[in-house]
């Protein structure tokens, strides 16, 4: 029970008793309301009632009970008049005010009642007493939503409360979807036209942010700190101001709508300046400021200076900072560089390009050759790496500087070596990122020159480099990308994985390079056989693209990722899909070095689907960029394998031949290159049905070792069947099988297949398998090929699980495996 409802019992119960009473409470808050309705008790038992409004001139009997409102405007002659009933023993006296303005008078009438009397405070009402006052005016309920708002937007004041139910009971399909009353707005409006200006100007300083402080609050109104000191007095006491401080919701909302606009802006910019020099945080209030049109070269230095100080960690951020430094009247000019730059660090190619286009305009700016070198590694990104080789060529070598290194990783990635900025001499910059920068041409160069391990080991250090460097270099790709696509290139599939992982856990390029390290690490799953995962990691990066889509150089990867996958687990349905959805983006990208993975696999599917004539120009510019490079051991082998599956595909043995005579030549040189020299002899052998299990299952043991599990379980599946021996074809299968399995165990959260549940448990494991794929609706024959089984045995278990599991027809089989078989893990 509050004091205010306790002294209403206690006058109701007995009247007659004696009360000098003070009621002390900010505007709103229900004084009146109590003093009319005590008042009326009084009244109930025939006592006199004399209600005070702005003079006592009558004699007071007594026994009346003397009732004072607003006692902070009355007269001191009256209060003066009412100290002998303050003191009086029989006197019922009963004083509302608010906390201010205090009087010497005042005073002296409180401190009396004080002595003999007892004060009642009332103020902001808490939630739980919000939601008991809705319930007992709506005489229902009220939901959390519907109390939140009441007590949220009103601040608990209790006349905003009522004001709020009153409307709310007339109009009760507001409560449906809870939403303020216009009667309400517009009793607000009332209540703050009434309030002295002095309160709405404090008020109107608390709505744009300012602190309830005298020091603070005269700097944004212009006043002296004193006469500020009695301004925020004065809000406090009209009780639209909350014990903390803040404005009433309501209130402040409509204070902002009832201001000049101007004049609102102008308040936020006196405060903005205050704050910073508070040494405050002000970017909050000097981006509000800007979004809301200010234009002003104070707030657009400050944005500018907080977009520079996050651009190393905080791309994105620092972009939204420039763009807000723009509205506030910064000249596009003088921020599209380091507008360009944060776009492209974040990932946002197509608007990097276009912030930085302006730049490039203008061949004599100062910022020209910090624009190419941005224009170019976005480029890059987009896997228009010949057009950024173009770019540092159109520059020169003389405006190169630091830029030299990515000079030499666009022209080499696009096979114009003589072209490429010699990298040996002193380092044209000398900074970590610099270094790492060099390093990383560097390794590409011996990539190109030389073996694999030489060319890694470079790459790591210069990973480490970057690692350790300020985050502000933007490159065209990483040398964990790098590296990693140089050790699937090589077979090294461990290298890959360790390389990207870490590169994932520093955040190494940022967004920027976000996609690409993450398609790599899925592609490295494809081929250690966990297509689980490899799906999962693709599937992941595309949701997390965002509106505009994967950049070209990374989509080409995520459709060749699908189109790989969907091979390997002879989905046909779903290899097709890739291929319709996938051809086009493959086209659109130009070839270059970095991209002859998904090349190479755009080729195998092109030919398993006779869709062969639609990468043969790309496949003739990959050749012919191979050979200007001088048919580079590490990145040559890898695509000449992929053509000789691709001729294996078309029936074209003849086609075979020269990639395989390829590969022996490499063979002498990189021990990957040999196994794959073996792997495209014995599919010689098999083709030629030549079949020798001593030769071939060595062979597909080979390129197992190297990361290439599946196609050394196809070598053997194959070789099975152009075998009349059947002991050899027993033998090879069951090779067949074994490859197929992943070098590694994995869980059944990742990549592992599910246990069979319920009355699949009455299957074993082959017939799982069988019955999985009967769901997916494949063909014996495509069962048969990826379960490197016959037809025919395929049938048997059919046969069988029908069997097992009751069925009557083939629609009933397929319908109980619906049912119960797991579905393999997308």
């Amino acid at each position: 029970m509050t004091s205010a409802e306790r002294l209403f019992e206690q006058v109701v119960a007995d009247p007659a008793v004696a009360r000098c009473v003070t009621i002390i409470g900010p505007g709103g808050c229900g004084k009146s309301a109590l003093l009319s309705a005590l008042a009326a008790s009084y009244r109930h038992a025939a006592i006199e009632v004399i209600e005070v409004a702005g003079s006592l001139n009558e004699d007071v009997a007594p026994d009346a009970a003397v009732f004072l409102d607003d006692a902070h405007l009355v007269e001191p002659a009256v209060l003066d008049r009412l100290r002998p009933l303050a003191t009086a023993p029989c006197s019922r006296l009963f004083v509302a005010l608010r906390p201010w303005p205090r009087s010497f008078e005042l005073t002296t009438v409180i401190d009396a009642i004080r002595q003999r009397g007892h004060e009642v405070r009332l103020g902001h009402l808490e939630r739980d007493a919000v939601a008991h006052r809705a319930a007992t005016a709506l005489e229902v309920q009220p939901s959390s939503t519907v109390v939140d708002l009441l007590y949220e937007e009103t601040g608990g004041l209790p006349l905003l409360v009522d004001e709020t139910l009153d409307a709310w009971r007339l109009e009760p399909a507001l409560l449906a979807a809870p939403a303020l009353p216009a009667a309400v707005i517009e009793r607000v409006r009332q209540v703050l036209d009434s309030a002295d200006p002095v309160v709405r100007a404090v008020l109107h300083a608390m709505a744009v942010g300012c602190d309830l402080d005298p020091e603070s609050a005269g700097a944004i109104l212009d006043m002296d700190i004193s006469v500020a000191a009695e301004a925020i007095a004065a809000a406090r006491s009209s009780g639209l101001l909350l014990p903390d401080g803040r404005s009433v919701p309501l209130a402040a909302a409509a204070v902002l709508r009832s201001a000049r606009p101007e004049l609102t802006q102008s308040m936020r910019a006196r405060l903005l300046r205050l704050r910073h020099q508070q040494q405050r945080d002000p970017v909050p209030l000097a981006r509000q400021l800007a979004r809301a049109g200010l234009q002003d070269g104070f707030v657009a230095d400050l944005l500018t200076s907080a977009g520079d100080a996050l651009r190393p960690q905080d791309p994105a951020g620092a972009l939204d900072l420039y763009a807000d430094a723009v509205k506030a009247g910064a000249a596009p000019s003088s921020l599209a560089l380091r507008r360009a730059e944060s776009a492209a660090r974040s990932g946002r190619f197509d608007l990097a390009l276009q912030l930085v286009d302006p730049v490039l305009a203008n061949a004599s700016g100062v910022d020209f050759a910090a624009g190419i070198e941005i224009a170019a590694a976005v480029l890059a990104h987009r896997g228009q790496l010949e057009r950024a080789g173009e770019l540092f060529e159109w520059l020169g070598r003389q405006q190169r500087g630091a830029s030299t290194p990515m000079a030499a990783i666009a022209l080499l990635g696009t096979g114009r070596e003589r072209h490429a900025p010699p990298l040996q001499g002193g380092m044209p910059d000398p900074t970590l990122a610099g270094g790492g920068c060099v390093l990383m041409a560097r390794g590409l160069q011996e990539s190109i020159d030389g073996e694999a391990a030489t060319a890694l080991s470079t790459l790591m250090r210069s990973t480490a480099l970057l690692e350790a460097a300020e985050r502000t270099t933007l490159l065209p790709d990483t040398p964990a990308a790098l590296a990693a696509l140089i050790a699937i290139h090589s077979g090294d599939l461990d290298t890959a994985n360790s390389a990207l992982t870490r590169a994932i856990e520093q955040d190494l390029g940022g967004a920027a390079a976000w996609a690409r390290h993450r398609l790599l690490l899925a592609w490295v799953a494809m081929l250690n056989g966990h297509y689980g995962r490899a799906r999962r990691l693709r599937d992941g990066v595309t949701a997390g693209a965002g509106d505009g889509g994967l950049s070209l150089r990374d989509d080409v990867f995520a459709r060749a990722l699908e189109l790989g996958t969907a091979r390997r687990t002879s989905d046909v349905a779903g290899l097709v899909a890739a291929w319709n959805t996938g051809r086009d983006v493959l086209l659109r990208h130009p070839v270059d070095l970095f991209m002859l993975l998904p090349l190479g696999e755009f080729s195998v599917a092109a030919s398993r689907l006779g869709q062969w004539e639609r990468v043969r120009a790309h496949l003739d510019d990959a050749w012919d960029l191979l050979r200007r490079l001088g048919d580079p051991i590490v990145w040559s082998p890898m695509l000449r394998w992929c053509g000789v599956q691709a001729a294996i595909l078309r029936n074209r043995p003849d086609e075979v031949e020269p990639h395989a005579a390829a590969l022996v030549r490499a063979a002498q040189h990189s021990p990957f290159a040999a196994a794959l020299a073996a792997g495209g002899r014995a599919w010689m052998q098999v083709l030629s049905g030549d079949v020798v299990a001593e030769q071939i299952e060595p062979a597909a043991l080979r390129l197992r070792d190297f990361g290439l599990a599946w196609d050394g379980s196809r070598l053997l599946g194959q070789a099975a069947v152009h075998s009349s021996d059947r002991h050899v074809i027993a033998a090879l299968l069951q090779s067949a099988r074994t490859l197929q399995q992943p070098d590694e165990p994995v869980d059944e959260a990742s990549d592992g297949a599910r246990p069979p549940v319920g009355p699949a448990a009455v299957l074993s494991a082959r017939e799982q398998e069988v019955a999985e794929l009967l769901v997916q609706r494949r063909t014996y024959n495509e069962i048969g090929q990826q379960l490197y089984i016959s037809p025919k045995t395929v049938e048997h278990h059919v046969a069988r699980i029908k069997q097992r599991v009751g069925a009557t027809d083939r629609a009933d089989l397929l319908a109980r495996l619906r049912a119960f078989v797991t579905p393999p893990s997308p």
